[in-house]
């Protein structure tokens, strides 16, 4: 019994030493950011604004009114916002309001309204080159000659003929209406002749920089344009 009470009294002992020796920890509880002053959106129903709030490890430890600063310690980084909104970090996949393209800008909103969705941007949706053609050259008869006919949201991949759209296909839409389909990417047209000639675009014009007239075998224009 001896034996294990010198034993354990020497632990103590060697213990005790370590915690006198050991430098002083940080206040568990001290943020290493504090923001304050500031219009939060929480996102969060139950407290859906809020005027600060203080992280600490990457994570929230409070989230209120402006009285958080108490939290501050001597290494808290504190931030006055100066009345700045503060919004979580949103992770999007680089998205454009509306149905604007390169070049040609619509409202927001507004090619949803007045044009033709060549494809379906919000499912997946295999569609056919004779549908696009047949609802685009329904628009034109809708509207006066020279008018653009514009079609949206075409996804190359989800064309059930297995190639792509190109001259001739557009051609059938109208002699008279310019006409260009742009793909959901933004980056992509493809024309008509009519567009190519209001554009005095021919098979010999150079390609602009960073940017592509396409041509087929022939060295001809087959529509496809990029950036």
């Amino acid at each position: 019994m001896n034996r294990h009470r010198r034993n354990f009294l020497a632990l103590t002992a060697s213990g005790l030493a370590v915690s006198l020796t050991r430098p002083a920890f940080a206040d568990p509880q001290e943020p290493d950011l504090i923001v304050h002053n500031a219009k939060v959106h929480t996102v969060d129903g139950a407290t859906p604004k809020a005027q600060a709030f203080a992280v600490r490890a990457g994570r929230f430890v409070a989230v209120g009114s402006n009285d958080i600063k108490s939290l501050a310690g001597k290494k808290t980084q504190a931030i006055d916002a100066k009345g700045m909104m503060v919004v979580p970090g949103f992770i999007d996949t680089h998205n454009h309001c509306g149905a604007g393209g390169v070049g040609i800008e619509k409202p927001g909103g507004a090619g949803l309204l007045y044009d033709v969705m060549a494809g379906n941007p919000y499912e997946v949706e295999h569609v056919s080159i004779a549908s696009i053609v047949a609802k685009l050259k329904a628009k034109a008869a809708t509207l006066p000659p020279g008018t653009w006919v514009m079609g949206w949201f075409l996804d190359d991949t989800k064309l059930a003929d297995g190639r792509a759209l190109n001259i001739q296909d557009l051609d059938k839409v109208s002699a008279d209406h310019p006409v260009a389909v742009v793909h959901r990417g933004g980056h992509t047209f493809f024309v008509n002749s009519k567009a190519f000639q209001l554009a005095s675009v021919t098979k010999n014009t150079p390609n602009p920089y960073g940017g592509t007239f396409d041509k087929d075998s022939a060295g001809e224009l087959n529509g496809y344009e990029y950036d």
